[in-house]
């Protein structure tokens, strides 16, 4: 956590965009027909990354991501998935100090704080967000848009507590037991001096 760039934040901003990049690929050459299903996984992917490697990462992903996808594969309607996936990114990384999944001290209340960040965001992503932008973008009438984006939310949250959430509980054991054996060399170390 007091470096910004060290080796595993650079790897896993890394997979986080080839793992962005893969699945626009799929869903926007292969099956165009459940698109927004492929920005649920890329948010599943931003959460998991963000809340624990922080705000850099969680802006970086999608940006880069869909940048190289909009450029490389689809054009520039690709670019539309960026607002949403950033502003998730950036409020689970800047929220990520809080939570200490890093530390290992992931438990009790700061759950809760993850269950209620989650939910405010799917709300605001999919219900107030996803709407406008289909107005403004692609002029799609806002009752079809608010209605896609109430299904679109109850899945967002759905996937952040039943994906999301269980792999960060894993995370937070392991990093758990890393610090714990660092603690017990530390301690081994200072004891034979």
């Amino acid at each position: 956590m007091d470096k910004k760039f060290d080796t595993p934040t650079v790897s896993a901003i890394v997979i986080g965009i080839i793992l962005l990049i893969i699945t626009n690929y799929i869903f926007r050459g292969f099956i165009p027909a459940y698109y927004e299903w492929a920005v649920q996984i890329c948010s599943v992917v931003v959460v998991i990354i963000a809340s624990m490697y922080g705000m850099i990462a969680g802006i970086l992903i999608p940006a880069v991501a869909l940048v190289i996808t909009g450029v490389a594969f689809m054009g520039p309607d690709v670019f539309d998935d960026l607002l949403p996936l950033l502003i998730l990114g950036a409020a689970n990384g800047h929220y990520m100090d809080k939570l200490l999944v890093r530390r290992g001290d992931f438990s009790g209340i700061r759950i809760l704080d993850f269950c209620i960040l989650e939910t405010a965001l799917a709300l605001l992503g999919w219900i107030c967000i996803y709407p406008l932008e289909r107005f403004y973008v692609y002029a799609t009438d806002i009752r079809i848009s608010l209605n896609k984006g109430i299904v679109y939310c109850g899945v967002s949250v759905l996937a952040d507590l039943c994906i999301c959430l269980p792999v960060l509980l894993i995370c937070n054991h392991l990093f758990r037991k890393k610090r714990l054996i660092e603690d017990a060399e530390k301690e081994y170390l200072y004891d034979r001096k």
